[in-house]
């Protein structure tokens, strides 16, 4: 620990004040998992769709990613302790406020009022760190912890919460919220000496206000036409209809203000590094390709039919290798391996567990042979999001690297977003499709319905049920393994498709000169805390 720029207290030995920040860091960002911990428990919790649910997380992220120019300006003002504290207690509060609100409106505001604590503590932690730890290698292995925690935290806080959720109501998941952050900070707040983490103190009238009410209403309107855009027919609603036209103007305002203002609130000019946009491109590509594991998750509920509990034990192999992921990723980046050997790598595994999914999805799974192809999902993302992080940043000046900083987490987002809306718009459309082709083979093969359904009419007879209760309910359970043959296909041509877009990216990472030519030294350029 350097003592002269340190500011824990003299006697605090270093390993401490690191299981100190990663507590708070780590338990913090479980609020972004609160969307995720199982979305129709809490869709018939607050009586919503799960379209709503899926919104709510995204509402989260789009204040996270607005925040952070504000955040930058207060935690320059305010003594690390006393900002700890009072996000501490508006975390609290809103957890509170969560708990004790049914209404799915209120929801929103509060969850976007999350977004703002979550952006806070990140941007902290991470300072924290960066200011106490000045080697090449620790700098490097605290990137990829942050990152790591992004990954593995949606599927461990799903698991701790399985129990609670199942036994009582979704909203005493909040509480938990609540409670989980508090040893963390206690325990941070008495390790810290009285200091500020900026260097100086951004004036606040600076702050251009009206560049973030843009960026946030931008982004939460982008998020708006994503999730609801299928079910609601596109440009066929007025209110998708209007949230593309605020989303354009908006956009095109804040492009025309950035350009005139002597202090942007994001400068333009990052989009002129060809680096930085190839980074962008490969950051939404690789949220989409991530994205693409909620179908899985959905195949081993809907078709498999393993409960919340089962499921989320499965996914600990996931975490278990992104864990591994990042881990190697982090080793590479310090030997200075080729950036284009690493992107390589890490899109290859991804590839592979999508290939590998496509056999493996039928009716009659296997579940002794998912554990594998799992890791290997967790392995690809983690092997990829330092690299292209650091890849991405690394291309601009540093002067303007929070610009670059706050665009990535926008390219991250969008990305997100866009996987929603893919995964919304070919679900609706080829499970109905798969559906249909079902229901004529079933039509063209009556003599093979015929004898299903008298099996299972025979089958539920023998367990006592009445003959035309019998008959309703075989029909009930043809009509599920419709729906279950439906969606098992529909998973194949969706990860048929992401191998497809996997494929053309390992031919942009080994044909582009711009990845040919690029080594990442970490030592030099690094992304802003809150990136």
């Amino acid at each position: 620990m350097n003592p002269s720029t340190s500011l824990f207290k003299a006697w605090v030995p270093l390993w401490l004040a690191k299981i100190a920040v990663f507590l708070v860091l780590f338990t913090t960002t479980m609020l972004l998992a609160i969307g995720t911990v199982n979305v129709n428990a809490a869709a018939g919790y607050y009586g919503v769709e799960p379209a709503d649910i899926s919104y709510t997380m995204l509402v989260f992220y789009a204040a996270l990613v607005s925040f952070i120019p504000i955040e930058r300006r207060l935690s320059s003002r305010i003594q690390v302790k006393h900002y700890l504290v009072l996000v501490l207690v508006l975390n609290t509060v809103l957890s509170l406020l969560s708990y004790a609100s049914a209404d799915i409106r209120e929801i929103y505001v509060l969850r976007f009022m999350h977004g703002f604590c979550c952006g806070a503590v990140v941007s902290v932690g991470l300072g924290l760190i960066f200011r106490n730890l000045n080697s090449e290698r620790a700098r490097e292995i605290g990137y990829s912890l942050f990152y790591c925690m992004l990954l593995t935290v949606p599927p461990f806080t799903s698991l701790v919460t399985t129990e609670l959720v199942d036994t009582i109501n979704f909203n005493k998941v909040y509480l938990v919220v609540a409670a989980a952050p508090i040893p963390g900070f206690v325990l941070l707040y008495f390790l810290l000496s009285p200091g500020y983490l900026g260097k100086r103190k951004i004036a606040l009238y600076q702050f251009e206000w009206h560049s973030f009410v843009f960026l946030a209403i931008t982004l939460l309107c982008i998020a708006y036409v994503f999730v609801y855009g299928q079910e609601k027919e596109w440009l066929e609603d007025a209110g998708i209809v209007r949230c593309i036209v605020i989303v354009l103007v908006l956009s095109a305002i804040n492009v025309i203000r950035q350009r005139s203002l002597k202090r942007p609130f994001l400068h333009i000019e990052v989009f002129k590094a060809r680096n930085f946009c190839l980074g962008a491109l490969l950051l939404v590509i690789l949220y989409i390709a991530r994205g693409a594991l909620n179908i899985t998750t959905s195949y081993f509920s809907t078709v498999v039919g393993m409960d919340p509990f089962q499921l989320n034990t499965l996914m600990i192999w996931n975490m278990v290798g992104a864990v591994t992921g990042v881990f190697l990723s982090s080793r590479m980046l310090l030997a200075l391996h080729h950036i284009r050997r690493i992107l390589f790598i890490g899109f290859t595994v991804l590839f592979a567990f999508h290939g590998w999914m496509y056999f493996l999805f039928s009716q009659n799974a296997d579940v002794t042979l998912f554990p594998i192809p799992l890791f290997m999902q967790g392995l690809g993302a983690g092997l990829l999001i330092t690299p292209i992080v650091l890849f991405t940043v690394s291309a601009v000046p540093q002067q303007i690297s929070g610009s670059a900083a706050m665009t990535g987490m926008a390219f991250r987002f969008f990305g997100t977003s866009l996987s929603t809306g893919l995964v919304n718009y070919f679900q609706m459309d080829l499970v109905k499709k798969h559906y249909d082709q079902t229901i004529q083979d079933v039509t063209l093969a009556q003599t093979t319905t015929q004898e299903r359904l008298n099996l299972y009419k025979s089958v539920l007879s023998a367990r006592g049920m009445g003959s035309e209760q019998a008959g309703k309910a075989a029909y009930g359970l043809l009509n599920k393994a419709g729906t279950s043959v439906s969606f098992t296909r529909f998973a194949m041509d969706y990860y048929w498709g992401i191998c497809a877009m996997i494929v053309a990216t390992l031919l942009l990472v080994m044909l582009s000169p711009v990845i040919n030519k690029t080594w990442i030294q970490a030592k030099q350029k690094f992304p802003i805390p809150s990136f």
